[in-house]
Formats: C-alpha cells, structure tokens, sequence
C-alpha cells in the first residue's frame, strides 16, 4: 500500500502538461521552477511498477487534481494522462484511488483536521475489520468525499479508481481471526 498527502499541481501549470506532486522545496515561480523542483507523478508510478515486488498493490493519492493519473469508466483518453495511467495500471492487482478528478481540488476541514479524502479513507479501510476489497472502500468513499464536500464547500470533489485489467479484488487488510488462525498453525 502507497498513500500519498500533499499538494497537486493542474497539468495545465506545465508545458508539457505534467501533474506533479507539490514538496515542501518546490518553486511555483513558473513552469521551468515548477518541473525542476516537484515530483512528476509519472515518477512515483515508475517507483511503484518498478520497486513493488508485490502482486497486490494499492495506491492512495490525496492531492488536487490527481485524478488526471488515473482512468474510470466513463472517461475519456483526453482526460487521462496516459503514458502515467499505463505505468500504474501494469500487473495483477493493482488498483489507484486519487482523492480528486483531474480538474478538481482536493479539499481539507477545520472539523476534520485534514482532508475529507483521507478522513473518509482511513474509516473506509476498517469496514469489515479491515478486510473490505478496494472496490467497496472506493465506493464507501466516493460517495461520503462528494457529499460532505458539497454540503460543506459548495463545491464537487470526486474520488476516482482505476485498477489493473486483470484485477482480481485487492484487499488491504486481513481479518484480526485470520491472523490468530495463521499463528496458531
């Protein structure tokens, strides 16, 4: 599992229409400081298709405007950054949740004392004692994000999942009677 909390950058900030992930370094003086001091998101994609040994992995991404790294159904190629969507989408099992469609920010609450998406995240992991596939916490999420984002701010911040074609259902967690059966064995 890979979760990811910062800011995003709109492709429309660089010339080649990169998303980037926002770091504490970056200069968003102009495109040119913007690409050499952020992390393309096509980067951490490489990093997880190279890096991640496992044939399950899901990946979390809260920031403004990641869906534009991810496709749903329904999308069309003009909205997805494909090369990017290609990257994190090879092998088995693998499945991307982004807090936000591409042209869309990712909002935060006073209340909440963080970001809606991660809010929602973290109690949509533990449905079913943590063993809820990433299907149903996606749609646990999706709807809870859209809702409190529109009642609260008035405005539409939408979850997206994409997954790996030969995606059978990625669970992130087992159940704790699961474990204790492991160990007694």
């Amino acid at each position: 599992m890979v979760y990811l909390s910062r800011h995003g950058s709109p492709r429309e900030k660089d010339t080649a229409g990169v998303n980037y992930v926002i770091t504490n370094d970056t200069d968003l003086k102009d495109a040119d400081s913007l690409f050499a001091t952020a992390l393309p998101m096509v980067e951490l994609a490489d990093v997880v298709r190279t890096r991640i040994q496992a044939r399950r992995a899901a990946i979390f991404l809260d920031t403004c405007h990641s869906g534009a790294v991810t496709a749903a159904a329904g999308f069309n190629s003009s909205q997805v950054a494909s090369p990017i969507f290609d990257r994190l989408t090879q092998g088995v099992g693998q499945g991307i949740i982004a807090s936000s469609e591409a042209k869309e920010k990712s909002y935060e609450s006073d209340k909440l004392q963080g970001g809606y998406f991660t809010y929602h995240l973290v109690r949509a992991l533990r449905q079913d004692g943590g063993a809820a596939s990433v299907d149903k916490v996606f749609d646990t999420v999706r709807d809870q994000v859209s809702k409190q984002v529109l009642a609260d701010w008035k405005m539409h911040q939408t979850p997206v999942l994409s997954k790996s074609t030969q995606s059978p259902d990625i669970v992130i967690g087992v159940r704790p009677e699961t474990l204790a059966a492991h160990s007694a064995n």
